[in-house]
């Protein structure tokens, strides 16, 4: 047995715990010291999914059930909720509770470097994720992919855990902790084909893959059947467009049918038994898997594909991999390293050469969707891994390598790569330092205090049980904070943006946005990029309350909403409503409580931004008619123009 696969905990195992929590003390400052931007941002969605497990309500959202979580699964609200009920609904200590968690994730690099290469790589790689992690400056407060990393790195140990051990129980764990990932987040999805490339290329035993995959299908399969039953659509199979569904339903089952008739038949085991055959297909399916998977992430993409050019993409990777002129030369030579050691049949390097593969195709898709780098912690942390691996070669090379070259060789590789890694480390820490560590320490983030302040006045003069209309702006954190004591519904407006989105399915009109589709009555109109609309209208108001049964609508602010509170005046003047609570009007997040009064309407003029009648000013169908005749016609009871700074 290698040195370096060793198991056994030992001094050094012991030591980077101190070491994570020592260097993770500059990026818990940083983030203590940053206001957090919870509005607005994933967390109200992930805490109100939390919040409904922990208070035994329905899985079930403000956007309804196939939007739930964002289209993910149920295993960070699960998490949340956990935390819900030791800690309550204080969203600092829960920020703080999931930011804490996350410092796992340099522990189990440490671990999983260690297999690669013994515990210098390990101490070297989960200093590496401490420090230079896409979540450790994330303005997301709450980060799932800091969890899904977590059960992406357990899986990757438990999984070679069992490949170096063959107990049936380490290959069905492993599969659990797979499963776990994908209920995380879909795109662990890429790392499906691992045990059976396993049992392809490592020569791991067919009866442990079977273990694996059972652990894989008991893991997902509740959560499956219970969407599909409640929404007639199969978890990770809704992501991709309606048109691919069938086709890659039907390869699926096909493939899964012939895979039993072999093994039942015997035909698998002739076929496993010819050590060539098992490697070529090995090959095969890796090459495509990364191909399969690229095309299905990238159809998934939308518009973003059709919009996406080369000169945006290499602007996003550059400020993604700035310095690039250090940047990039390492990323490089550790990519190649690891290809290297896969090739001389190292276990551990080939199956995280194999999973590096794998991110590739999540990585197109991140770039093309030009979403935030925290997307690829996955990739980066078994970067980090290797990286910390190539150091550590090196410097074994250059103490004890065969011959003067080989020693001159990895001494140069091991002192060049050692200097770059302490300057980066030296400059990160200085810039996460606050001037001011205790007051830093002693800082309370007050998250949404408006929002809170409205929570508080309704648990005492709203019935319980009661329906609440709002808008979409901080629903979900509304109801989160309210922890069920209310029943709450997202208000439909006349016209909505139809953006569609890779992990949600959405259904809606891509005119609906249009100039001419502006309904009568209009009492709120804001332009979208140009000249597509959104709009509210007091009928459509009125006629929500009455097939809901609510009184009540909650007006919330945000910067998506520009003058949005400045609706609620117009609604009280208009007769139908009357102001309840208002808690920061003059605030961005300011939230308003309006009752209806039962009585009919009066006409009342459209609220519109400056912003969005100089948009509609200059709109093709408004200039055709006269820009003034055609606001005169279409809004008769008048416009008021609010003027929103920043």
């Amino acid at each position: 047995m290698r040195k370096t696969e060793s198991s056994t905990i030992g001094w050094v195992d012991l030591a980077v715990i101190p070491l994570v929590a020592v260097l993770s003390v500059p990026a818990l400052l940083w983030f203590g010291n940053q206001p957090w931007a919870v509005l607005g941002k994933d967390a109200p969605r992930y805490l109100f999914a939390g919040s409904e497990l922990a208070s035994g309500g329905g899985i079930d959202s403000l956007a309804g059930l196939s939007n739930y979580n964002g289209g993910h699964g149920p295993v960070l609200p699960a998490l949340i909720g956990s935390l819900i009920l030791v800690f309550g609904r204080d969203t600092e200590i829960l920020v703080w509770a999931m930011r804490l968690t996350a410092l796992l994730n340099p522990l189990l690099a440490y671990f999983l470097a260690k297999r690669l290469s013994g515990p210098p790589a390990g101490l070297l790689a989960a200093a590496l994720l401490a420090l230079f992690g896409f979540n450790v400056k994330s303005a997301f407060v709450i980060n799932i992919d800091a969890l899904l990393l977590t059960f992406t790195l357990l899986t990757l140990l438990a999984l070679l855990a069992a490949i170096k051990g063959g107990t049936p129980a380490l290959a069905f764990l492993s599969g659990l902790l797979l499963g776990a990932s994908l209920l995380t987040k879909e795109t662990a999805l890429a790392n499906i084909p691992l045990a059976l490339l396993a049992l392809l290329l490592l020569d791991w035993p067919l009866r442990a893959a079977l273990w694996h995959y059972l652990g894989v299908i008991l893991a997902c399969l509740p959560w499956w059947l219970w969407r599909w039953s409640a929404t007639g659509e199969v978890y990770l199979l809704d992501r991709l467009p309606p048109s691919l569904e069938l086709p890659v339903s039907v390869a699926a089952v096909t493939l899964l049918a012939l895979a039993i008739v072999a093994y039942a038949s015997g035909r698998m085991t002739l076929f496993l038994a010819g050590g060539r055959r098992r490697r070529w297909a090995g090959w095969f399916l890796m090459v495509a898997w990364t191909i399969s998977l690229s095309f299905l992430m990238l159809a998934t993409t939308g518009p973003a594909l059709a919009e996406a050019s080369l000169e945006a993409m290499g602007l996003y990777l550059a400020g993604t991999l700035a310095p690039t002129a250090f940047v990039v030369p390492v990323l490089l030579a550790t990519a190649g390293y690891a290809v290297w050691k896969s090739c001389q049949r190292d276990g551990p390097w080939r199956l995280l050469a194999l999973a590096l593969l794998f991110q590739v195709p999540v990585c197109l898709f991140v770039v093309v969707m030009g979403w935030d780098p925290r997307q690829f912690l996955v990739a980066q942390a078994l970067l980090f891994c290797a990286l910390a691996s190539l150091v550590a070669d090196a410097g074994v090379a250059a103490w004890r390598g065969r011959g003067h070259p080989a020693r001159v060789a990895g001494a140069v590789v091991a002192v060049s790569l050692a200097i770059l890694v302490v300057v980066a480390s030296v400059r990160t820490v200085q810039a996460m330092m606050p001037e001011d560590p205790a007051g830093t320490l002693s800082r309370q983030h007050t998250v949404a205090p408006r929002a809170s302040g409205m929570i508080d006045w309704t648990s005492r003069h709203v019935p319980e049980g009661e329906l609440i209309l709002v808008n979409p702006a901080q629903g979900n954190y509304l109801a989160y904070l309210d922890g069920g004591r209310h029943e709450w519904t997202f208000l439909k407006l006349d016209q909505e943006t139809c953006v569609s989105k890779p992990n949600i399915q959405m259904e809606c009109d891509p005119d609906e946005g249009a100039i001419s589709r502006i309904p009568p009555e209009p009492v709120w109109v804001q332009t979208k990029g140009g000249c597509e609309v959104i709009s509210l209208s007091v009928p459509n108001l009125l006629d929500q309350l009455k097939r809901t049964g609510s009184d009540y609508v909650m007006i919330t602010g945000s910067s998506k909403f520009p003058g949005i509170l400045g609706l609620p005046s117009l609604l009280q003047k208009s007769g139908a409503f009357e102001v309840v609570r208002a808690e920061g009007t003059r605030d961005a997040e300011g939230v308003v409580l309006l009752k209806g009064t039962g009585r009919a309407s009066k006409p009342v003029p459209t609220l519109m931004t400056g912003k969005t009648a100089a948009d509609l000013k200059g709109c093709g169908e408004t200039k055709g008619r006269g820009y003034s005749n055609w606001l005169r016609s279409e809004f008769p009871d008048g416009v008021i123009e609010v003027t929103v700074s920043g």
